[in-house]
């Protein structure tokens, strides 16, 4: 179970190892596709055909068969050999029903005078195109065009639904926050209350309840704590967004309230440790003046007697530059039940993240950081040299 979290906070990190890398998207909407927008910019031509015919591959004549499609739309891209009404051929099989709607996007092939190579086809209806030709475009800006998808989120077509969560999953935070009047509480606690939400919109609910901490009331908080303090064990997608949506609509009270029953209680479960240092990281980056730093700080040394998830929180002090815990980290590199690889290299990395910093702690005097970090690293490149130059090797300030 450790290694599994090991690596899944190592590839969290990797993703979003500078403050800028962590605001240019919405922090937990998880890796989705193109938005259609974006799709479209980045083809030449885009037209929506209507299925006609296909051959399917003949092995014998090493074809990988045809597809032709009735042009219904040219959406972009004008060309002699485009023509409403005209026909479509690809070079592929593509299995479909005739009159079926296919939104088909391609780009201009140096390597053959220009012509246009069909590479993307996406399944469409009446009712998807209609949303995706209405929709805002790229130069509008961001703000404005999620106002139009905000009321898609949740549309039974699934292109739409989908398409109108990835405009939000490619946004910043600082662009989703301004839409808080507009949103609807009400309908955003019913999609986390929702026992049939389909596979594919699983991935949408930690996104959901932090929005339901920019719009909601005390009602919503209570509902919040609730999903939260009766969690399962288990990880479950999206358990991490609605804790820091209690914390944006509770402030210090649910802070507290998740440190007690999180950090602080040690038969918490590392799902319940995991999801809570996930929500410190968040307040830090996004909503610093939420919580006061001390109490972020105290909140994130508490983790550090939890030997399961110690070395994320080292990890996170390093990056937070909180030295004044430098004792604290540096002594649990023999201490029983924590001196294993993981935490004895989150720790080397913190002593050469401090040594390298000139920022200093605020009760610091003469024996600065700086100083304190470099007598630690002589004496536990003497004492392991062998880890010692292994976390040497790949560091990176």
């Amino acid at each position: 179970m450790r290694s599994f979290w090991t690596s899944f906070t190592a590839f969290l990190l990797s993703a979003s190892v500078s403050a800028g890398s962590l605001l240019a998207a919405c922090p937990y909407c998880g890796v989705t596709p193109p938005s259609l927008a974006e799709q479209v910019a980045s083809h030449d031509a885009v037209v929506l055909g209507k299925f006609l015919e296909g051959d399917k591959p003949n092995r014998q004549k090493e074809l990988s068969g045809a597809t032709r499609f009735e042009i219904v739309k040219i959406v972009k891209g004008a060309d002699e050999n485009l023509t409403q009404g005209g026909t479509l051929s690809l070079d592929r099989y593509r299995d479909g029903s005739k009159g079926d709607l296919v939104l088909i996007m391609g780009n201009k092939d140096a390597d053959a005078d220009d012509a246009l190579k069909w590479t993307e086809l996406i399944n469409m209806t009446e009712e998807s195109f209609d949303y995706m030709v209405k929709a805002p475009g790229l130069d509008v800006p961001v703000q404005q065009r999620l106002v139009y998808f905000l009321g898609f989120l949740e549309h039974p077509n699934s292109v739409v639904a989908a398409d109108a969560f990835s405009e939000f999953a490619i946004s910043a935070y600082k662009d989703i926050v301004p839409l808080a009047p507009l949103m609807e509480p009400d309908r955003i606690r019913s999609w986390l209350e929702n026992p049939e939400t389909p596979p594919d919109r699983v991935l949408r609910t930690g996104f959901y309840g932090l929005i339901l901490g920019l719009c909601g009331d005390e009602e919503d908080g209570e509902f919040l704590k609730n999903k939260l303090l009766t969690s399962s064990a288990d990880y479950q997608f999206g358990i991490d967004g609605m804790t820091s949506g209690y914390i944006l609509l509770t402030g210090k009270q649910g802070f507290n309230v998740l440190e007690e029953a999180m950090i602080l209680n040690p038969e918490s479960s590392q799902t319940d440790l995991f999801q809570v240092l996930q929500s410190l990281r968040f307040i830090w980056t996004y909503d610093r003046e939420r919580i006061p730093q001390a109490d972020l700080f105290s909140a994130m040394r508490a983790v550090l007697k939890r030997p399961e998830i110690a070395d994320m929180a080292i990890i996170d002090l390093a990056r937070w530059k909180d030295w004044e815990a430098m004792d604290q980290v540096v002594g649990l590199y023999e201490k029983e039940g924590f001196n294993d690889p993981p935490v004895k290299r989150a720790i080397i990395r913190y002593l050469m993240t401090a040594k390298g910093s000139a920022e200093l702690s605020p009760s610091e005097g003469a024996d600065s950081h700086v100083e304190k970090a470099q007598k630690h690293l002589e004496r536990l490149k003497e004492a392991d040299p062998r880890l010692f130059k292994e976390v040497e090797r790949y560091f990176f300030e």
